[in-house]
């Protein structure tokens, strides 16, 4: 008897292969330093040989939640990963035909500004060449006339997700992976904050919302919601909620407000979710004392929004807000033109009040039209008529997350939006 496999099932199985193998060089890496570099140069072969631009950026995905294994050097950047972006940038670049005019001009300046913002001296540093990266990927996946396979591309992110989760949690037994995780050292009271292989439970959590909006937002498409994708996002917020983080919990909740709201009346699976629900509650009588759920009920129960309250409820975070507008507020040049991303190594916490005072007015109006244009070509590059509401489910919540959370010069960020592109540009035949 013979069995023939068909070409998308051999390329799809090889794929699978090469992240398996990532991963074992990834681990091994932590202790050889000879193995991480065989890791960056599986995933440059990865990047150059691989024909679908959904695996490319699946590639670019599957890599982030393990980008803190590949630092190196005294800063704390991901220079391996950034040389896999540029790669990338590179080889989509040289596969396109044209970019729209209005898009491609409203990128350059966006590039130009946050270049000029970013300099220091004559060269930019990590975090500026991060920014500018991001935007020129963006920008080229919105231009690519391909579609996008979105089921394939949320599975394999969650699942690289749930895997550096899995390996984070097994530190004990891994040698020398202790050395990459920081629950400890952001220890809240006597709680300790779960960072997976981030050093902040931010950037952590934020991966997880991006992963758990991305497979929401596949099931509301759907005819019937698949039991795998909710499955998968049960697991990983109940992983998120490990960080202790009260910004991380609310958007999960905004998150299932939009999908029950903008999803297909039949993609939702009302049976699979009062399975869900059964368990919770179960699960709560069981867990009801851990030390973890007791502080997020504990946060969540002492929500204030008084003018005494909350800074105490945004973790002094509103106090940090308030500072940085004072600062935009005080200087007429900072409020027009920015301060640049070298006046401070603080953090505003918040995605929309760092980038004004880091870029200004002029530098938000430039990014609006950017995002703007970069939607529309994205659109109008896959011919579709009309943006869907259930787009929703995938940018309010990331919209609400980054009201508590720096992103500009971090690769979630600009990955996140590559995936909002993805989603935006996705094969109807498909779902």
């Amino acid at each position: 008897m013979t069995i023939t496999l068909s070409k998308r099932t051999v390329e799809n199985n090889l794929s699978i292969a090469g992240y398996c193998f990532l991963v074992i060089f990834m681990v091994l890496g932590i202790s050889y330093s000879f193995f991480m570099y065989v890791a960056l140069l599986l995933a440059v072969l990865m990047v150059f040989f691989e024909k679908s631009i959904t695996k490319q950026l699946a590639l670019l995905m599957f890599l982030l939640p393990f980008s803190n294994l590949f630092v190196r050097g005294n800063y704390g950047g991901y220079p391996y990963l950034l040389l896999v972006m540029i790669l990338t940038v590179i080889k989509l670049a040289m596969k396109l035909k044209r970019f729209q005019i209005a898009h491609l001009l409203c990128t350059l300046l966006c590039v130009i500004d946050v270049s000029l913002m970013s300099m220091s001296g004559i060269s930019i540093p990590l975090r500026g060449q991060f920014a500018v990266c991001g935007i020129l990927l963006v920008a080229t996946i919105a231009a690519y006339k391909e579609k996008f396979d979105i089921i394939y591309l949320s599975r394999v992110y969650a699942f690289a997700v749930l895997t550096a989760i899995v390996l984070a949690l097994c530190k004990d037994f891994i040698p020398n992976m202790s050395n990459y995780t920081y629950d400890k050292y952001l220890a809240l009271g006597m709680v300790e904050r779960f960072c997976g292989l981030y050093k902040n439970p931010n950037y952590f959590t934020f991966d997880i919302t991006i992963a758990v909006t991305g497979l929401l937002y596949v099931s509301s498409m759907r005819k019937k919601m698949q039991m795998l994708d909710f499955i998968l996002a049960i697991v990983l917020c109940v992983c998120g909620c490990l960080s202790v983080s009260m910004s991380f919990v609310l958007s999960i909740l905004v998150t299932l407000i939009c999908f029950f709201m903008f999803s297909k009346e039949k993609s939702i699976n009302y049976k699979a979710i009062l399975i869900t629900l059964a368990a919770a509650c179960i699960l709560y009588n069981l867990f009801k004392n851990a030390p973890v759920l007791s502080v997020i009920l504990e946060r969540m129960s002492s929500f204030d929004m008084s003018q005494g309250g909350i800074s105490s409820t945004t973790t002094n975070r509103s106090d940090i807000w308030i500072d940085f507008l004072n600062r935009i507020m005080s200087d007429l040049k900072v409020f027009l033109f920015g301060a640049g991303m070298n006046a401070t190594l603080e953090s505003a916490h918040n995605f929309y009040i760092e980038y004004w005072y880091f870029f200004g007015l002029l530098g938000v109006i430039l990014f609006l039209m950017y995002i703007t244009t970069t939607a529309f070509r994205a659109k109008k590059s896959v011919n579709r008529a009309n943006f869907n509401k259930q787009l929703l489910i995938l940018i309010i919540p990331i919209m609400f997350r980054a009201l508590g959370i720096s992103l500009m010069a971090f690769m979630n960020f600009w990955l996140a939006l590559c995936f909002i592109i993805a989603m935006l540009k996705y094969n109807e035949s498909k779902i």
